[in-house]
């Protein structure tokens, strides 16, 4: 009866998630989001990962599911459920050299399951969110002394998110491979006015483009440990995100109309469909290495290229950079079977930099964060992670917008034992 109410817990969560994640992408108005796919999400979206500067290619926990490296599914329990559930709160200031606005936004992170199928065969599912785009900016002003102030404005909402399916082998000890199946959907919605707020002679005009994305991609991933004294061990791990290119739905909108006391009058207007192509999706390669000593302290560092430069969106080059992110950072339990409850939380601090692919007039816009975090233990092999971040994006030079953040997340990894059978005397 217990494990039915779960379910249906389970299932009641995956509805809500599925509902926000269509809107609660809203309050973020980040004028970088308008490059590419907008902000791209990262291991820290998680909070267990995020706690540690996003460290994520040789993260293994029984308790917890590390989609960021399909291999590590492999450690599972072999008689355990594992469901992961997470929460983000962002608050921001976007400043430049004339003016700042401080604004924030929340979202449901993720929701993973994980479970065997054998022993040395693990399954994973899961909802991640891939992209955010979400701005509203003034490309261009000028005045005229006869038609009155003329403005170009940009507008866009929306991201990407994806279901997955993984499956992790143990091909031999300490050493899995596993890889991820990805469904990747969503919708953009992009917008450019030019706007005539001081005349009445003038038709305002405007073109409105929704993007349907639907596409499936795939990653792949290997772990290797290797025993170097008792309860101490070096870890490695590797992915490869595959390149995918893939067609998108492309409905317009163009028309002209008049706006007087805040009511738009429509005049001649032309909407159609079509479907264009290609997007392309770039490959991208993790490495990372740990060092750890058994239920007690785990250091370690990934780095991550991304190829970019040859990202393609509605047959458009982007133009932007290849880029590099580094990631450092642990973990440290001073006695999880401690009576005291202070010495059975985890203590994680990290750091992670990145140096951005976007690439504006001659500045490089790069991302650096400090992280730390806690795991506080529940009963049943179940913990709350909490994660707090602090960093900057972008800069301020040569007119360009500098984002200072703090975030927060906050996640539930549940196990529980659901592949024994009971035994009665």
């Amino acid at each position: 009866m217990l494990k039915i109410k779960a379910l249906k817990l389970i299932f009641l969560l995956i509805l809500l998630f599925c509902s926000k994640t269509q809107y609660a992408q809203g309050g973020l108005n980040n004028p970088y989001s308008r490059f590419g796919l907008g902000e791209m999400m990262y291991s820290d979206i998680h909070p267990y990962n995020g706690s540690m500067g996003g460290l994520a290619y040789t993260v293994r926990k029984p308790n917890m599911i590390n989609p960021f490296n399909p291999a590590s599914y492999t450690r599972i329990d072999t008689c355990s459920f594992v469901f992961d559930i997470g929460f983000q709160g962002e608050f921001y200031t976007l400043k430049d050299n004339v003016d700042q606005v401080k604004s924030n936004r929340a979202n449901f992170s993720h929701i993973l399951f994980g479970f065997p199928i054998f022993k040395w065969w693990k399954t994973s599912i899961g909802l991640l969110p891939v992209s955010d785009i979400e701005f509203a900016s003034v490309q261009s002003m000028a005045y005229d002394p006869v038609i009155g102030t003329e403005k170009l404005v940009f507008e866009g909402t929306g991201g990407l998110s994806k279901v997955y399916l993984g499956n992790a082998f143990e091909i031999f000890r300490n050493f899995s491979f596993g890889f991820n199946v990805n469904f990747i959907f969503g919708n953009i919605y992009y917008a450019s006015s030019a706007v005539f707020p001081d005349s009445a002679n003038y038709y305002n005009s405007r073109k409105q483009q929704n993007i349907s994305v639907t596409n499936f991609s795939g990653d792949v991933g290997l772990q290797y440990y290797i025993p170097v004294k008792e309860k101490y061990k070096l870890g490695m791990g590797l992915t490869y995100a595959i390149p995918s290119k893939f067609d998108v739905d492309v409905s317009e909108f163009i028309y002209t109309y008049k706006g007087s006391n805040n009511v738009e009058v429509f005049y001649d207007s032309v909407s159609f469909s079509k479907n264009e192509a290609p997007v392309k999706l770039p490959q991208s390669i993790g490495l990372g290495f740990s060092f750890e000593k058994d239920r007690k302290w785990f250091v370690g560092a990934d780095v991550t290229y991304t190829n970019w430069s040859d990202f393609v969106f509605i047959n458009k080059n982007s133009s932007l950079s290849d880029n590099l992110r580094f990631s450092l950072g642990g973990n440290f339990t001073p006695d999880e079977r401690a009576d005291s409850y202070l010495k059975r939380i985890s203590y994680r601090a990290g750091f992670h930099y990145e140096n951005n692919k976007l690439n504006l007039e001659n500045e490089n816009l790069n991302d650096f964060g400090v992280h730390i975090g806690f795991g506080l233990p529940l009963r049943r092999r179940s913990c709350i992670n909490v994660h707090l971040e602090y960093g900057k994006f972008g800069t301020t030079e040569k007119g360009l917008v500098q984002k200072d953040y703090f975030k927060l997340g906050i996640s539930l990894s549940a196990s529980d034992i659901w592949f024994v059978k009971s035994k009665y005397d």
